[in-house]
Order: C-alpha cells, then sequence, then structure tokens
C-alpha cells in the first residue's frame, strides 16, 4: 500500500484507475492521507525542518488588519545568478502597507484571518496548505511572449479574484479532521443550546474530540448562532476550525426576550423537537455519536431510535447535577413538594459524601418567580428521567474540585477544566454573544501584580438602578483600579440605569468599565487581585483555574450552589451580605474587598486549588484521562 500527501476530493475521479494501473502483490492501493501539515508541528521548535530562520513578527502584524484585506505573496527565490533588488523607493513607499520577510511561519500566515489570496509558485506544499486554510479559488497569471508577468497583470487578477465571496472549501473538511483522510473516525453531534454558559462549554469540549481526530456537528438555535457570530471578525458560517455549524428554529419571535426562561422552555419543550427530528431525518451527515447538553436531554431518545450512540455533557457544577438527579427522592422524602418548593426551611444532605446545604438554595428554589419555578421545575424533572438515555455522563470539573461526588457517582466522569483546550484558530471571539474589549490586557499590563479588582456577572444578570449605583460607588470607594464588565443589556429594559452623576470623571484614573471582555485571557493576567462574580459555573472554573480569590455576588439558580462551594467548602472566596432592604451597600461591599486582600489563607487555598486544575489537564491528568476513555468508549463501536 502507498501513501501520499493528499486529498480524496482534489482528485475525486481518479483513485479506482489509478489504483488499477498499480496494483500488484506490493502495491494494492495508493492511499491520500494529506494534507500533513496540520498533522505537524514539533513541540519543541517550531523552526525544526525550515531552511531559513522565519520572521517571529509576522502573526503580530497580521492581527492589525482586518479579516480578509491581505494579499500574501511567497516563491522559491533562490537563483543566486542573478541579483533581484526592489524598484527605487519601492521600499519607501511600502512601509504603511507592506511587510517584506526572508522567510515566514507559512502555515500560520494561511490560516490567519486577515488573509484574503494567495500568490504563489504551486509548489505542493503551499497548494496543499492553501487548500488546507480554505482560501478562495485560484487565478492563473499570464504572461507575455518573453515570459514576463506585468504589474497590470498581477493587479487585474487580484481585482478578479477578490469579487468572488464563495469559499472553496475541499481541504477544510479534510485537515480539520472531517474529510476522507480520516474517515475512519465518528461523527459526532453536539447541541443544542439556549446560553451562552452552556454555548462555551460545548463548543470547547468539541475542540477536545477534533484533537482526538472526531468530526463534529453543531447544532444550535438560529438566535444564538447569529449572536455566536456576533462579536466575531468572521461573518456567519458554516464551517469553522472543522466543526459544521447548523441550526434550528427555537419557536419565539426574533423580537422574544430569550431571558424569559419560562417562556423560551415552554418553546423549547413543544416546538424545538419537531424541529430537531426533522433535521436528523433530512439531513445526509451519518452520525455515530449525539452529545447532548443536560438541559436538552429530551433529545437523547430521538437520537437513540435512529441508532446513534448517546451521552450528556453537564457543564455546571457535578454537585447541581446530582441535586437535579435526585428531585424524585426529595419529592419522595417530603422534602419539597410537585412544584419543588421546599416543604420546610432545613439543612439536607443528599448523601454521605455531599456537602449539606440549606434547603433555600436548591437551584430551582431561586428563579425568582412561581411561574418560572413551575415551568423550570417540571422542564427539569422531564430532563433528569430523560438522562437515563444518555451511554456516559460528563462534567466541566475536575476530580479534586468536587472529589466525594465522583467518588460517590462514578458514572460521572470529569473532564474540565475544558477552558484550557479551546480557542478558535480563526477569531477568539467566536462563540461570544458581545464584541470583546480589545484594550483590556493592554490597560491591565500598566499594573502591577494583584492590584486590579476584576468585577463581571455573565451573560444574564439584571441590576436595578438602586443597586447598579451602589455598586459603582463601592468601586470608587475602595480607592484601587478596577475593571468592571458593564454589559449592554446588564440594567432592567424598564428603568434607565446610569452612573451616579460625575462617577466616571471621578475614577478616570483608576477604573476601566467595558461592555465585553476577553475573561479567560484577564483572569490569568497577573495584575488580577480578585474576581467579584455572579458565581456562574464557567466564571468559577475559569478562577479557580487561575488561582483567583473570589467575592461572590450570585444571581439565580445554581449560582447560590457555587456560592456555597467557594465560601464553604474550597474557602477561597466571601461572599456580600444584603440589608433587611435586599441592598448591597457601598460600604459593605469596600468591606469585603479589603478583607478578602488580606485574608493569607485564602489566597494559599486559591493557588492550591488551582495546581489541582493544572495537573488534572496535563499529560496523564484525570481529566485527559477521562476525555481519552470517552473518546475510546465511542471508537469501539464505531
Amino acid at each position: 500500500m502507498g501513501t501520499n500527501n493528499n486529498i480524496q476530493l482534489l482528485h475525486h475521479q481518479q483513485p479506482s484507475n489509478f489504483n488499477a494501473e498499480i496494483s500488484s502483490d506490493k502495491w494494492h492501493a495508493f492511499i491520500p492521507v494529506g494534507s500533513l501539515h496540520n498533522i505537524f508541528e514539533s513541540k519543541r521548535d517550531s523552526d525544526l525542518c525550515h531552511l531559513w530562520s522565519k520572521d517571529k513578527k509576522c502573526i503580530v502584524c497580521l492581527n492589525k488588519h482586518p479579516a480578509r484585506s491581505i494579499i500574501y505573496e511567497a516563491f522559491d527565490l533562490s537563483n543566486k545568478s542573478i541579483n533581484c533588488t526592489h524598484p527605487l523607493g519601492f521600499e519607501e513607499r511600502a512601509v504603511n502597507r507592506g511587510r517584506i520577510v526572508d522567510w515566514t511561519h507559512q502555515h500560520k500566515v494561511l490560516k490567519h484571518p486577515a488573509i484574503i489570496c494567495f500568490i504563489s509558485h504551486c509548489g505542493w506544499n503551499s497548494v496543499i496548505e492553501l487548500h488546507t486554510k480554505c482560501l478562495k479559488d485560484s487565478f492563473s497569471l499570464a504572461s507575455d511572449e518573453n515570459g514576463l508577468v506585468f504589474k497590470e497583470e498581477v493587479g487585474s487578477e487580484v481585482d478578479e479574484l477578490l469579487k468572488y465571496r464563495d469559499i472553496i472549501r475541499i481541504a477544510h473538511s479534510t485537515a480539520l479532521k472531517r474529510g476522507s483522510s480520516f474517515n475512519k473516525f465518528a461523527n459526532f453531534l453536539t447541541g443544542i443550546l439556549f446560553k451562552e454558559g452552556h454555548v462555551i462549554p460545548l463548543m470547547e469540549l468539541s475542540y477536545c474530540l477534533i484533537e482526538r481526530g472526531f468530526r463534529i456537528t453543531f447544532i444550535n438555535t438560529e438566535f444564538n448562532h447569529k449572536r455566536i457570530f456576533a462579536g466575531s471578525l468572521l461573518d456567519e458560517a458554516k464551517f469553522i476550525d472543522g466543526i459544521h455549524f447548523v441550526t434550528i428554529p427555537d419557536g419565539l419571535e426574533p423580537e422574544e426576550d430569550r431571558h424569559n426562561f419560562g417562556r423560551l422552555t415552554t418553546s423549547l419543550t413543544t416546538v424545538v423537537p419537531k424541529f430537531f427530528e426533522e433535521f436528523m431525518r433530512n439531513n445526509a451527515v451519518k452520525f455515530t455519536c449525539f452529545i447532548a447538553d443536560v438541559n436538552m436531554a429530551w433529545a437523547l431518545s430521538i437520537a437513540k431510535n435512529m441508532g446513534l450512540r448517546t451521552a450528556v455533557v453537564w457543564p455546571s457544577a457535578a454537585g447541581a447535577l446530582v441535586t437535579f438527579l435526585s428531585i424524585p427522592k426529595l419529592i419522595q422524602d417530603e422534602v419539597i413538594d410537585e412544584n419543588g418548593t421546599p416543604m420546610k426551611k432545613e439543612v439536607i444532605q443528599l448523601n454521605p459524601q455531599m456537602t449539606p446545604m440549606d434547603t433555600s438554595i436548591l437551584p430551582w428554589c431561586c428563579l425568582r418567580d412561581e411561574y418560572t419555578q413551575k415551568i423550570m421545575f417540571n422542564y427539569m424533572i422531564a430532563n433528569s428521567q430523560a438522562t437515563s438515555n444518555a451511554e456516559m455522563i460528563i462534567c466541566n470539573s475536575f476530580e479534586m474540585l468536587e472529589k466525594p461526588i465522583f467518588k460517590e457517582k462514578p458514572y460521572i466522569l470529569p473532564v474540565g477544566p475544558l477552558h484550557n483546550s479551546f480557542e478558535s484558530i480563526r477569531d477568539p471571539n467566536l462563540c461570544h454573544f458581545w464584541s470583546e474589549d480589545k484594550q483590556c490586557i493592554a490597560w491591565l499590563n500598566k499594573h502591577p501584580a494583584n492590584s486590579v479588582i476584576y468585577v463581571a456577572f455573565g451573560s444574564i444578570t439584571i441590576f436595578n438602578n438602586k443597586q447598579f449605583q451602589e455598586l459603582a460607588l463601592g468601586l470608587e470607594l475602595m480607592n484601587r483600579p478596577f475593571l468592571w464588565v458593564v454589559r449592554p443589556d446588564m440594567t432592567n429594559k424598564s428603568i434607565n440605569c446610569t452612573y451616579p452623576s460625575g462617577f466616571e470623571e471621578r475614577v478616570a484614573d483608576r477604573g476601566r468599565m467595558v461592555g465585553w471582555s476577553p475573561q479567560q485571557k484577564v483572569l490569568k493576567h497577573p495584575a488580577i487581585a480578585c474576581f467579584i462574580s455572579h458565581c456562574g459555573w464557567n466564571s468559577t472554573i475559569e478562577g479557580v483555574r487561575n488561582g483567583v480569590p473570589f467575592l461572590c455576588w450570585p444571581y439565580f439558580s445554581d449560582q447560590l450552589l457555587n456560592q456555597r462551594y467557594i465560601t464553604k467548602v474550597w474557602k477561597i472566596g466571601l461572599s456580600f451580605v444584603p440589608d433587611e432592604n435586599g441592598l448591597i451597600s457601598k460600604e459593605e461591599f469596600g468591606s469585603k474587598v479589603q478583607y478578602l486582600l488580606e485574608d493569607k489563607d485564602i489566597m494559599a487555598r486559591s493557588q492550591a486549588l488551582k495546581n489541582f486544575s493544572d495537573i488534572s489537564v496535563m499529560k496523564g491528568g484525570s481529566s485527559i484521562k477521562n476525555l481519552n476513555t470517552f473518546a475510546d468508549f465511542i471508537r469501539e463501536n464505531i
């Protein structure tokens, strides 16, 4: 058997004839296994196997340009008998828009979103790298009778090429582990999602599976699909980084409020299943496994009836999952009634290994209105029962973070923190519902270590005007540098919430307010001293893995359980105490920040938990082993 660095679809009419021509006792087939370029890079030296040293600042230069704006030109200019020079004054005239280098890291250059086309000598490595990175279709440059290509020819052909907007994606589905070169691997269908806090970990898991040779189709609602590309440098796309995106309606009108969880949940149970089943019946791809968010576990039965392997992902704490799965027993033991309301205020322990918890912080009891609570509680019961259709349950946690639970419930496989594995090759803003502030890190770079207070409340938390202003005054009262994420929809739409008069001017020298931040990068920045958080699980595990202590300001649902973990179990943070009117005062805010930053024990425990997190995702770590176990489990039955 012979192999070649090719892609089957590039020569889709040739393999059968070619195999027949070369068939013999020794050579039975000529098998395309390319593009090999995506598979190789020395971990110890990225310059290995290059004959010249690569320009190190190419990518930094490209990062300054918008998507699809740069023409990349590279040839084999090795004829030493000819002394080639630039035209007189060329370098000076092009200095503001051109960069001339001896050698580049071509793989990285070609996959950069700023590149729009490639003027090439068409050596095979360059050709297959071109197709691998999904650039534009090709045009040829015509020479005159003396073999000279004139500047006018170059200009006109580039202009003509850039008129074409249909991207040729032949090798995209191959080198990124989607196509013929990896056709022994499984097709995963992942989804369906309705909150950013669930989209991100499912995307992160998708990247982990791609790294293990699987192909991913990511199904999302039409509304959320548009939003996850809203902050992106890219247009809405069907293929990004080897993930095929597909959408179905969520059953709501475009103008309806997706923060109305009662209305959204009703639609998810009555309208979405019909669209999902229709998609499964009509889709041409033969899937191997369906991975559902636990909150969409109802879809498992549809996938199972179609012969797919099934798994569920729980994107939050394993302790919260066990709480949901314990609902039938809590009703049976008369701890809660049939609507999920506690029969009395008491402390319960779901099993001997779990931390005791107050019934007032059961996740479905913290949804802020009885109507929504009833709908969501019934939805949770249905999904808890539907989870029985899953062959495996994985969660975004790690062994040492919730060790008693994983010991008691070994069927829950911790594979986190998933954040260590993910960033879109083509656009780091992908799957964030708002565009990230690009200057956050540069601003943090100007501050000393452990000096900046980071304040962020996730994608859902809503403030009223009084609390919003009290928080602003508390930040001012601290007299410390702070970075505060103020989402465009952070305040109640019926009330015009504003900063206190003169606030922005008074804090201009030490405070920065942004619409959205690159939170993972912010939290690992050495300038961050602590994290004032709503305690959503994504934020919680991001803070944990970076060793950042917390000040807890939960909004609803499982965030109160996460607060208990942070303050009572791991002891890496403190809680704010509201006054008799439910207000967290500026004085309470200022005093708790001061107390936290002076508590060396909390700092030490935060660093210890960070170390456990790091170990879990190292080679041989518990989460890496569990991911490999999950991958092997699926491969066994392909």
